[in-house]
């Protein structure tokens, strides 16, 4: 659609794989298997954000607070 194309977007979730990306290269976390986000038990906006995760699953999820925690 090309009228959509045009529109103006916020970049939102792109960031999240920079974010990885730069996370992986400065060795702030090893491998894409480290749990690097442990869920307090604190209100979260999705529910599958409930749950200490990897990078894998963080990226998988979307996780804001994950990826909030790595930058």
């Amino acid at each position: 659609d090309f009228s959509r194309a045009m529109e103006t977007f916020s970049p939102a979730s792109t960031f999240k794989i920079f974010n990885a990306l730069i996370a992986l290269d400065s060795g702030v976390i090893k491998t894409k298997k480290e749990i690097f986000y442990h869920y307090r038990g604190e209100k979260v906006f999705l529910s599958s954000w409930a749950q200490d995760m990897n990078l894998s699953s963080a990226i998988k999820y979307s996780n804001v607070l994950a990826f909030k925690e790595v930058a």
